[in-house]
């Protein structure tokens, strides 16, 4: 049998291992926005898609289609929401509980 490669910081201790993750232990404000562009507006723009379908007469398959990548985009919209709900997606408290709230109705799960 062949020697197993071990990672020299994995190897040190977990006193190494946090400092190799502590780059992500702070909020960024802009990679907050960005996500919450790339999530909320594709998720608004096929719940208007469904609608639309439903009113325009298009098959039921075809609402059901939309709403695997709705579905996927509500899972990532929860994830945001639980991460304001700890307090670590914003900066700020008072954005990160405005946009909880925001997610919250959003994912129907209440902020508090």
């Amino acid at each position: 049998m062949g020697s197993i490669d071990v990672d020299a910081k994995a190897a040190a201790g977990p006193q190494s291992w946090y400092q190799s993750i502590a780059r992500f232990e702070k909020p960024d404000l802009c990679k907050a926005s960005w996500q919450i562009v790339s999530t909320l507006i594709p998720y608004i723009l096929l719940w208007f898609m469904m609608v639309w379908s439903v009113h325009a007469g298009a098959p039921y398959w075809v609402v059901l289609l939309l709403t695997l990548p709705a579905g996927l985009f509500m899972v990532r919209l929860f994830t945001l929401f639980h991460d304001c709900a700890h307090q670590s997606f914003f900066p700020s408290k008072r954005a990160n509980r405005i946009f909880g709230y925001i997610s919250g109705v959003l994912t129907f799960t209440p902020y508090e």
